[in-house]
């Protein structure tokens, strides 16, 4: 089965579990991840994925049951790994929001995972609102 993903600025495609075209460009504003053949025998690279909604100032239990744990698997994870930390904007959506606000606090949750100490370099943080399938 292979799951696609796409940035709303750009088409071009990921496929999780599945083969690349070969003619697939990189550029770093893509997202992409190099799949090794059916044949190889090299282990899948890891792949960690969490995601926090946006409503408004996190406050100690966010920070300790999760932030810190994320900035604490960002620094300790094996090389190879790929970290994906999403602020998951449409989820936020299963209540009634206003819109201003919720654009606010999406804006506010990004600055706080950087905040914390988690690093572009090193993490994929995303909006979860900016991918398609």
């Amino acid at each position: 089965m292979s799951i696609q993903f796409c940035r709303r600025a750009n088409a071009s495609l990921r496929s999780v579990g599945g083969q690349l075209p070969k003619a697939l460009p990189y550029q770093s504003s893509q997202w992409y991840r190099s799949i090794s053949s059916a044949t190889s025998k090299s282990a899948p690279e890891p792949v960690i994925f969490s995601g926090i909604q946006p409503t408004g100032v996190p406050h100690l239990g966010n920070y300790l049951g999760a932030l810190q744990q994320w900035v604490k698997l960002q620094n300790t994870a094996a090389p190879g790994t790929k970290l994906l930390f999403s602020i998951v904007d449409l989820h936020a959506l299963t209540v009634p929001q206003d819109a201003s606000q919720l654009r606010k606090w999406r804006k506010e949750a990004f600055a706080t995972l950087l905040a914390v100490g988690l690093d572009p370099k090193q993490s994929t943080i995303f909006y979860q609102s900016d991918v398609c399938s």
